[in-house]
Formats: C-alpha cells, structure tokens, sequence
C-alpha cells in the first residue's frame, strides 16, 4: 500500500520541543533566581539535610578588602567553590565561612587618597580619623565583593560571613598574642624601615670617595678604625667582608650604616654588630649624631643642612667630593623622599616552632607538589618575623611604655590591655589620652568555566580568543541541553535498549569516570576537556546524529534520560546556574515525578543502572573498531560532497569489505549499522557497483577493511527521508505502520 503526501509529515514526527533557551546566558530577569537556588538555597538545604555527615571545611585565605574584584579573584573563588561542589557530591556536608582582611597598609593607604581627593591634598589626618576612613572603605569594599562573589554563584554561609576588622576577631588576635608572650616568643629590637620625609622636590647627594691604591679586600678584613662622628670616647669599627660590594663600581671600599640600611643591618647582625641611628621622626639628627658636639648637628635635617654640616666637621678628612645625581626611594603615600632609620621593631621567634611547622606540612596533600618545596624552603629559611607596623590601621602591638621609651611587655600587662580594649573598644588605644588609668566575565557560568578550564598550576591566559571558546562550549551545552529536554519522552522508559544505546552509556560511563578522577585530582580543566570531548564527539556527532531517525520517526526511545542526568552531575559543580536553570525547564512528565535535585545528589546516585553493567562490559571493546569504520566512511562521504555528489549522509549506501575477524564483529551489529553510521543501508561483503562510488581504509580486527559509499537503491521516504522507500514520494513500510497506528 503506498500513501500519496497530501499535507505535511511534520504533525507525526516528534520534533524537539522545550522552552530552554539557547541564548549564550539565561534571560537576564531568571539569572538571580538560578544563582540563588543553587547556592545560598543549596548550602542552606546540605547544612540542615546533612548536618551529621562528616564536614569538609574549607579554610579560605580571605581577599583584601582594598578594592573591585578582578580575574584573580574569579579565579581563587571559583576554584575553591568547585572544589566545595564535588565534596557536596561525594555526600559531605560542606562548611565554608567566607572572611576579608581588612586591615592593612593597602587599605589604609587606599583610604588616605580618597580623603585627599575629597578633603585636600595637605589635610593631615590624625590615627583615629585614619582609622574611621580605613574602616569606611573597607566597610563598602567588603559588600560590593561579597555582592560580586555571590553573582559567580559562590556557595557559602554568607550570613556568618567574617572581617578582621570584627572585634571579636581582634579580641582572638590579641589572645594569640598573650600567649605568645608568655612562651617568650615576642621580642623588640632595632631593625632599619623607611621614614617619608616633608620636602618638596628631589635632591642631589654628595659622595665620599677614598682615594687609595689597589688593595686586596683580604688584607683589610679585620683592621679596626676611628669614626670621628662617633666622639673620642667611642670604641673602635671593624672593616667586614660584605658579598654584596664589589669593586666592579667605586671604591670598593663603602662605610657600612646598620641603622640604615637592610643589607647593612643585615650583614651587621650576623656579627653582632649593633644597629644605631641618631635620627628623630621629623628627619633630624639627633645629639648622639655628634656626642662631642651635640649642637652641631642635633635639629639639622639629614636630607638638607645636615649633609654640609656634616662634611664640614670632617674637614680635611675629606680627600674628594663630588655630587652624584641618582635614583632614590619616595613614598608611595605620600610621594615624597624617605630616609631609611632604624628603628625598634616587634620580632616573633619563630625557631622554635620551626620543626613542629615542618613536620605539620608531611600532613599536607598539595596541589600542585610544588607548592610545598616553596613553603618548606620558606619555613626553613625563617627564624624571626617582624610583626611590627608603622600605620595605625589594625590590631596594636599590647605594649605600654615609660617615659624614657623602654617597653613594658608582660603576661600581666598584656591581659590588662587586653580587656581595657574589650570593655572600651580598640579605637581606645589611639583615641584615650596617654595617662588615662583604663589603659583593626560575562556571567558567572562563563567566568566559572574558564576557571575550571585553566591549568591552575601554570601562568593561566585570558583574552578575546580564549573567552570567545569558553563561550562557545558553553553554547554547545545549552543547545545540547535543549535538545534533550525537548526530545526526552516517558515512553522511551518501556523502549527496548538498542546496541547503540548500551555504546551511549558506555562512552556516557567512561566520561563520568575520566570527570571523577580529575575531580578528585583536582585537575578541572581534565575534567572539562573530557566533557567537552564527549559531548562534540560521542553525544553530538555520533549519539544525537544516529538516533535522530528513531526520536523523530520511529518509537522515540533512547538514552537520553541518562545522558541528560550525567551531563547534570559532571557539570554541577562547574555551572550550578546552568544546571539550575536546565533542571527549570524538565519536560512537565519530568516535572510530576519527585527526582531528587541534580545539585543535592551524591555521587550514590545511579545514573546507570548496575544491570547493564555486563552489557556495557562486553560492548566497550567493539566501539573503537566500529569508530574506525565509521570515520572510514565519512572520509569516503567526503569525497562525494567535494564532487558535489551528495549532501546528506542517508544520500548514500555503504558495502563493507571485511576480514573474516572483523566479519564476525561487525555481523553482532548488522541489524543497526545503519543506524549507526547514520547511512541509508549497510552490506557486509557483496557488489560495490553504482553510478559513483568512493572508498576508504580502515583498521579492523585480523587487519585493513575497505569501506565503499555508493549510491543508495532505493528512494527517499518522505517522512524519514531515508532512501529505503519503494517509490518517490512514498513513505517507506516503518513510517506507513507508525502513520497508520496513529490514525
């Protein structure tokens, strides 16, 4: 019986329907609610639903709270998010309470400028307004962030959210320094810092040259000399070995200042030499510049008068004199020149602690390895930290002082400031006078993406081409959300499973295993490279393209329930906001059902079921010899289409020459061939006659096999559009039985 077309076919095919849009994003006004579900709504749901499984909890080196997020913290925040994720997957309750520094000399610094440009650039603030703007900024700098961070769809309690700046994070500060104390770890000592000078413009330095014949630096170490600025009484300096002076520029011979200079102090230190600097706050030399003078230099500042002075009371001592223009270090706050002083600073031994900090990394997993040769080689290298700070922005050093500037610092004082500042706030220890008695990309899913598809472990790229691929692989997952949401049918449930279905869920299997794996590896962008192959290779071109014939003409069954579950779980902790809108749009017969969320399920959640487990076993070792024919026959197909020969594959039949290992292999498949290879028909073996005809090699089993794309011999159906209908413009038998039951 042949049926005439006397309307359109389209009323009896299953073409795909569903309202998920393929725009590169979700419609701006669904964003916020996508976001929310799958992140404040998610952690929110594990906290309580999980709340006796066994924590993850991540400790987060909080961001600055000192500017506008940029890529790097994208890139921090996203990594540490996917991570929370996969946990959240692999069924722990996820503990992640996210913080800010606050304070700081960036911060404050920061603030400084803005009050200059708003107030006037001569405006001297004192500590407590520092303090007040310091906090302001940061205050607004840590809510537009926090508002940033929750746009990239980052999971955390964002309510019990902390900041250094908190008092009752001060306050624990403060308790980690007490006891510090009392292990006599806390230490003060004199060590060089710069102090930014009030001068309007640059200057030009005088040099002193001593004028001598070559001398071997060997023959000079030990000698001792009389300083004369020193005063009569003083005792006498040694010359040193110091590596970093070289005769390859001046003298050779230079006068070494611990107090001010680091590589001075430095050298000085190891040899017990003591650092000295006779310079006040203001700049100025101080009487112990010149004891036996003290009016000589005292007052005069060493950047201006003092410079002359100085050379002056040398006098003939002096051999030669010349000025020498030169670079010189200015303040980045207050841009104007800095003299480097030494000053006495606050120092934390940390050598006694060395060995216990050493033996803690063994118990450290790092990512990468490398990762713990730096912090070992840090640790090892360190045995005091100087803790001390000149700015008033953050937690005070506990000390109190006399009137002759020794510090007190004891177990007993420190406690006594200690709740001083908790009863009276720590701004108290500015603001009180000095003797009163009481005495801190486009999208989230495009940002999230290419953070999960960069190696973390190298210098990682952005720029156009890079965002322009990140944004195509996140088109091609909307389109192939789409068209599963729109081709998914109940009935494809009873549907018998085809030879191509049991290799879907194999190459679906093998990709969720090869996406574990570098989960668990911490290596995203394997992950993503995996997902990203799979869906171009084996769901789109191969899967999607074979089973189209069946989800549009014939009984619409499938895998891609199963497609779409796993693709849900691999992408899950990469684009929550993807999968949240994805699972919006189910298919209403989806939507009855009461599945548990794709961002709530453990990785106990089976996607495959376990009895088709023996079937995807016996399979998996055929797909790579059926690829191999397949790519045979498209390299032939391609040569037809360069002729202009053929357009659709289904334009053509296939006659496969075969070794008779290979024979028995393919003869297993025999029955979907076609379907597999996307093809109108298939032969094993026979004539490879026609009005054209093209072929290809290919590696099989027990050696080469031969494919030949011909002509197809029969004509087009009209619904399917397969060339095995008996006549043009008839329907062919499978189509004439699914439009007759339909009827």
């Amino acid at each position: 019986m042949s049926i005439r077309p006397t309307k359109s076919w389209s009323s009896t095919l299953r073409l795909p329907k569903s309202s998920f849009p393929t725009s590169p994003r979700p419609l701006p006004a669904q964003q916020p609610k996508y976001l929310q579900k799958c992140s404040d709504d998610l952690y929110r749901w594990q906290a309580q639903e999980r709340s006796s499984q066994k924590p993850f909890i991540l400790h987060d080196g909080p961001p600055y709270a000192n500017g506008s997020l940029h890529i790097g913290h994208a890139l921090n925040k996203i990594l540490k998010d996917i991570i929370c994720r996969i946990k959240l997957q692999q069924g722990h309750r996820v503990v992640y309470v996210p913080g800010w520094d606050c304070h700081g000399l960036p911060i404050e610094i920061k603030a400084l400028e803005k009050h200059r440009e708003n107030a006037g650039k001569h405006e001297v603030l004192d500590a407590i307004a520092i303090r007040r703007a310091a906090r302001n900024l940061a205050t607004k700098t840590v809510k537009e962030q926090m508002k940033g961070f929750r746009e990239w769809g980052i999971m955390a309690d964002w309510d019990k959210a902390w900041r250094t700046m908190d008092k009752s994070f001060e306050m624990k500060q403060l308790g980690v320094f007490q006891e510090m104390v009392r292990k006599g770890l806390i230490f003060r000592r004199y060590k060089p810092s710069r102090l930014p000078m009030v001068l309007e413009s640059c200057f030009k330095d005088k040099t002193v040259d001593i004028l001598v014949p070559s001398i071997p630096g060997s023959d000079l170490q030990g000698l001792m000399y009389t300083n004369q600025l020193r005063g009569q009484t003083s005792d006498s300096q040694p010359l040193i070995h110091a590596d970093f002076v070289s005769a390859d520029s001046g003298t050779g011979l230079v006068h070494c200042a611990p107090g001010h200079g680091m590589d001075d102090y430095e050298v000085c230190t190891r040899l017990g030499i003591e650092a000295m600097a006779p310079v006040d706050n203001l700049g100025c030399f101080t009487d112990a510049a010149f004891p036996d003078d003290p009016s000589a230099l005292s007052g005069k500042s060493v950047l201006s008068d003092g410079i002359s002075q100085v050379l002056s009371l040398l006098g003939d001592q002096i051999l030669f004199t010349s000025n020498y223009k030169h670079k010189y270090p200015y303040d980045w706050r207050t841009k104007l020149p800095v003299i480097v002083r030494a000053t006495e600073q606050w120092f934390a031994d940390v050598g006694d602690v060395k060995s216990v900090a050493m033996s803690r990394l063994n118990e450290v997993a790092f990512i990468p390895q490398t990762g713990k040769h730096r912090l070992e080689s840090f640790v090892k290298s360190r045995s005091e930290w100087c803790i001390s700070r000149q700015r008033a922005w953050g937690v005070p050093i506990p000390a109190l002082y006399d009137e002759d500037g020794v510090a007190v610092l004891t177990d007993t004082s420190v406690a006594h400031i200690v709740s001083a500042i908790d009863a009276r706030g720590i701004d108290a220890w500015w603001s009180d006078p000095e003797d009163d008695p009481a005495w801190i990309p486009e999208g989230a899913d495009a940002l999230r993406l290419w953070v999960a598809s960069s190696d973390y472990t190298k210098d990682v790229v952005i720029g156009q081409p890079v965002l322009a691929s990140i944004n195509s692989a996140l088109l091609k997952y909307r389109i192939t959300f789409k068209m599963l949401l729109g081709s998914m049918h109940a009935s494809a449930r009873n549907a018998p499973l085809t030879k191509l279905d049991i290799i879907a869920l194999a190459q679906l299997n093998a990709v969720m295993k090869e996406v574990k794996s570098a989960y668990e590896a911490f290596e995203f962008y394997k992950a993503i490279n995996a997902i990203n192959r799979w869906i171009h290779t084996d769901v789109s071109a191969f899967y999607l393209e074979a089973s189209k014939d069946r989800l549009y003409c014939g009984d619409g069954g499938g895998v891609l329930e199963h497609i779409f579950h796993g693709l849900l779980r691999m992408l899950a902790p990469i684009t929550p906001s993807l999968v949240e809108e994805a699972w919006s749009h189910l298919p209403a017969w989806m939507q009855a059902e009461d599945q548990v969320h794709p961002l709530q399920r453990s990785l106990n959640h089976e996607i495959i079921p376990t009895s088709l487990s023996p079937a995807i076993a016996a399979i998996e070792k055929d797909i790579p010899w059926l690829m191999n024919a397949m790519a045979a026959i498209k390299v032939a197909q391609e040569e037809a289409r360069a002729q202009k020969i053929i357009g659709s594959s289904l334009e053509s039949s296939v006659v496969l020459i075969l070794p008779e290992q290979a024979r028995t292999l393919f003869e297993g498949y025999a029955a979907e061939l076609e379907s597999i290879f996307v093809v109108s028909s298939v032969s094993l073996g026979g004539q490879c006659e026609g009005a054209w005809r093209f072929s290809a090699e290919f590696d099989a089993p027990g050696g080469k096999g031969v494919v030949w794309v011909l002509p197809p011999s029969h004509a087009k159906c009209s619904r399917c559009w397969r060339y095995v209908a008996p006549a043009q413009d008839e329907v062919c038998k499978r189509c004439e039985e699914f439009t007759t039951t339909m009827i």
